[in-house]
This record gives structure tokens, C-alpha cells and sequence, in this order.
């Protein structure tokens, strides 16, 4: 379910200022168990028209994977070293946003390999909280510009989930940059 920007900056849901977000975490980054990507549809099969051939598509999405799965596995690690109840949530909420992210790629991912999953290499985590701020406000923005270069030319199907990521990434560096912004003072 979408929320409208408005409704969005109102919503408060288990803490989160950024509105319902529901995943059901079992452990297992790749079990989830229905279609619903988070982004009020489900993924169809789609026709290429831009030249990008699907093995191309396909790496690119694994290489998204990789850098969600990341992602969640640090803002926990963050999470649990946060120095206060705010930052942590500020943490817990980005995290949601990755593991949405995460899920939309994924089953991308698999409908257009024919179910595969994609190889997962874990990166190593943060040797401080401060030094996890700083690599996360940089892998955001890094992130957000991979997301919105991919979207120019993915299929329609996939754009929309592209450019919403490409905005969430932007944001959660704002707010990584807040906190880092907090921590020098």
C-alpha cells in the first residue's frame, strides 16, 4: 500500500516516520513468502524495447540485491551500537526501506532468471558506529545514482520501483548525514 506524501509525513506506524511498511523477516533474506513488492503491484513479464538485454538487467538487479542485503545487515549492526533511542530508530526505519528495496529487486530478479536467486557476497561491517555513519551516507548516495542510471533504461515495469529506491536512497542519506552531523558535535 502507497502512501500519499502527505499522509506519509503524518503516519507514524511501530515507530516508523515513514509510514507502514511490512516484512516479515524469517531469518532468511530471500524467504519471503508472497509477490507483494511493497510498491502496490506485483511484478509482471515485460518486453525489452531499449537494446538492454535481459542478462545485463539481470546483473544489474543482482548487483541491487547485493547492495540491499548489505545495507539491512549493517543498519542492524548500527542499530544495535546507536548511542540513543533516536538514531536508532532513524536506523530501524531506513532499514525497512532497504528491506522493501531488497524484496521489489529480488523478485525482479527472479521472474526475469526463471526463479534464480542471485549470488549474495556478504561485505564486512563497520568496525565503528561512527564509521558505519560515514560509509552509509556514501553507499546511499552511490546507491541512489546507480538506481536512477538504471532506471533509464529498464522496462516501464521496474522504472517506477527504480526511481521511488533512487529517492529513498537520497533521503536516507540526508538522515545518515544528520546523524553524523549530531555525532561531531
Amino acid at each position: 500500500m502507497l502512501i500519499k506524501n502527505k499522509e506519509r509525513k503524518k503516519t507514524k506506524v511501530n515507530g516508523s516516520i515513514y509510514g507502514p511498511v511490512s516484512y516479515p523477516w524469517n531469518g532468511s533474506l530471500w524467504g519471503y513468502p508472497s509477490l507483494n513488492t511493497g510498491y502496490g503491484f506485483s511484478p509482471v513479464s515485460w518486453t525489452r524495447s531499449d537494446g538492454q538485454t535481459d542478462s545485463s538487467l539481470a546483473k544489474s538487479l543482482e548487483k541491487a540485491i547485493n547492495g540491499e542485503h548489505n545495507a539491512i545487515r549493517t543498519y542492524a549492526w548500527l542499530a544495535k551500537k546507536a548511542p540513543n533511542e533516536q538514531f536508532r530508530n532513524i536506523i530501524t526505519d531506513i532499514q525497512k526501506d532497504e528491506e522493501r528495496h531488497y524484496r521489489a529487486f529480488s523478485e525482479f530478479y527472479s521472474q526475469l532468471t526463471g526463479g534464480q536467486k542471485p549470488h549474495i557476497e556478504e561485505a564486512p561491517l563497520p568496525t565503528s558506529f561512527k564509521e558505519g555513519v560515514e560509509e552509509s551516507i556514501k553507499d546511499e548516495l552511490e546507491d541512489s545514482k546507480f538506481y536512477l542510471e538504471l532506471s533509464e533504461s529498464a522496462p516501464p515495469q521496474i522504472q517506477k520501483v527504480l526511481l521511488r529506491a533512487s529517492q529513498d536512497e537520497q533521503r536516507h542519506a540526508t538522515w545518515f548525514s544528520y546523524i553524523w552531523n549530531k555525532l561531531r558535535k
